[in-house]
């Protein structure tokens, strides 16, 4: 995305954009909800031989936060409420960061998992789960109780929606 760009549109349009085509590139079809009524962005299709396979998605797009206090550990901030994680136990997270080619994705019940250990904010029941790339691997940072989880094996994983 070009500097200009950063502040235009909303983020859920820029991460959804985004999810239809690494989607497509990925051999998916893909079906848009007109309202995300149920939490639900998008079913994505895909047929492997003779299977066809039907994923609900849910799209979550962060910026790169480094600057102030975080000007040394750099992190995506993805914000999701706990009500995100009682929708289809089939269904999957895309976690885009603004890098396009920085794409994590879970399936729901790994990412709640995971979330349930992060920090969470009781007011607006959102957990924060913020991801940090750690040279060539990536890391969520837990409650300190908890420490770091490596998430690596959901990057780019395409195939883990099949």
């Amino acid at each position: 995305m070009s500097q200009q760009n950063n502040k235009s549109g909303d983020k859920g349009i820029v991460g959804e954009s985004i999810a239809k085509l690494k989607l497509w590139q990925n051999g998916y079809n893909f079906y848009s909800r007109f309202l995300d009524i149920d939490g639900i962005d998008m079913i994505a299709r895909c047929k492997d031989n003779e299977t066809v396979y039907y994923k609900e998605i849910q799209v979550k797009w962060s910026n790169l936060f480094q600057e102030g206090k975080n000007k040394n550990n750099p992190h995506y901030w993805f914000a999701i409420r706990k009500k995100s994680f009682e929708i289809n136990p089939n269904c999957y997270f895309l976690l885009i960061c603004k890098n396009e080619d920085d794409i994590f994705i879970f399936p729901v019940k790994q990412l709640k998992e995971i979330a349930e250990k992060c920090s969470f904010n009781a007011a607006q029941e959102k957990y924060d789960v913020k991801i940090y790339p750690r040279g060539n691997s990536w890391i969520i940072k837990r409650l300190s109780e908890h420490g770091e989880i490596e998430i690596s094996q959901w990057y780019n994983n395409f195939n883990i929606i099949k």
